[in-house]
């Protein structure tokens, strides 16, 4: 059938537009994002979620940013490309039914990639591992680098905070000026 054919040649350039463009905005935001999920164990979903917890409510910043920038990165490649909104809905139906039957297909492979925009414990997970590939597993240390301020010298102390929001006290090392970048290791909240 012709309609189908061109759903599916439609479904494969979003794929490859999603892979090129999209994924890599993706990564930037979970490299900024990903220490608000450091130690979530996405299996315990969502017991490990409390609505009232000032770093589930980052977590869930972060999702909405995320889920907000790829529905408009994909509207905009469907207005583009004249793919109608009810036509990227039928193809992800027909993935669904395809992944359902065990078969892969570009429309699968769409539904893998859009899986976290629709479903938080897909999102968390994704971000879970994206954490501790950054930060390794919970409980390992990290780095973070920190410029000397100005008027602050080798042998002086200075107070930092670390990118999950603890504050450590530091030692700038010997030989550096202001400006000049060091890194300190610390171990992430969990």
């Amino acid at each position: 059938d012709r309609g189908s054919k061109t759903l599916d040649i439609a479904t494969s350039q979003l794929v490859s537009h999603y892979i090129d463009h999209i994924q890599p905005a993706i990564d930037e935001m979970a490299a900024a994002d990903c220490h608000h999920f450091v130690g979530l164990d996405p299996a315990a979903l969502p017991e490990e979620c409390s609505e009232g917890s000032e770093h589930d409510l980052r977590r869930m910043q972060a999702f909405v940013r995320f889920r907000d920038r790829v529905t408009v990165e994909v509207d905009s490649w469907c207005r583009r490309q004249g793919v109608p909104d009810d036509a990227l809905h039928e193809a992800l139906q027909q993935a669904s039914e395809a992944a359902a039957a065990g078969k892969e297909t570009n429309g699968t492979i769409l539904l893998e990639l859009m899986a976290a925009v629709d479903d938080y414990g897909t999102f968390a997970g994704y971000m879970a591992g994206e954490a501790e590939s950054a930060h390794g597993p919970p409980g390992a240390p990290s780095v973070f680098e920190v410029a000397v301020p100005e008027g602050v010298f080798p042998g002086e102390q200075l107070q930092v905070h670390t990118p999950d929001g603890q504050t450590l006290l530091c030692t700038v090392p010997e030989g550096l000026a202001a400006g000049q970048a060091f890194a300190i290791s610390y171990t992430p909240l969990v």
